[in-house]
């Protein structure tokens, strides 16, 4: 291993933080049953390892989840002014964040959002089927009147 090898920055920083660990090389493989291969010998429980950093690589997180298992991911942008300041972190995403603050989100393992862009469908196509939807639904029920803005909506004051 060299000093930039990136293994040695991930082994400092489990150092820093006082988490024992004990490494076994092994080609890279990609799914799991290719490192049962490896694995044999190896006493333990048999996990996959998910090492993540943020954008600005300060902040570095692993997840470890058993084999078999899957997750569900996601990114909640912080930057905003609800959840400032970022003390109180947890209590913050609970009592403050909402759906429109996750940026990313992956499902079983497959990214299904970045950036707020949804990867798997076609969002406009989705709308535009909805609008042609509701628009039947109103006419069949009789509902146009009950669609408009009422006569008194804008420009009128409420202390009349």
């Amino acid at each position: 291993m060299t000093e930039t090898d990136p293994a040695l920055k991930v082994y400092s920083t489990l150092d820093a933080m006082g988490i024992g660990y004990e490494v076994f090389e092994h080609p890279a493989v990609f799914t799991s049953e290719e490192a049962d291969e490896h694995w044999a010998p190896i006493a333990g429980a048999r996990v996959k390892n998910l090492f993540l950093r943020n954008k600005k690589g300060d902040r570095h997180y692993l997840v470890i989840l058993e084999i078999g298992k899957k997750a569900d991911l996601i990114t909640v942008d912080l930057f905003q002014p609800h959840l400032y300041p970022l003390d109180m972190l947890v209590y913050r995403l609970v009592y403050n964040a909402t759906g429109a603050d996750v940026a990313d989100v992956t499902v079983s393992g497959r990214l299904v959002m970045a950036d707020r862009r949804i990867l798997t469908i076609d969002e406009s196509e989705v709308l535009e089927r909805a609008q042609v939807v509701y628009r039947r639904f109103v006419e069949r029920a009789n509902l146009a009147p009950h669609t408009r803005n009422p006569e008194r909506f804008w420009g009128v004051s409420r202390a009349e």
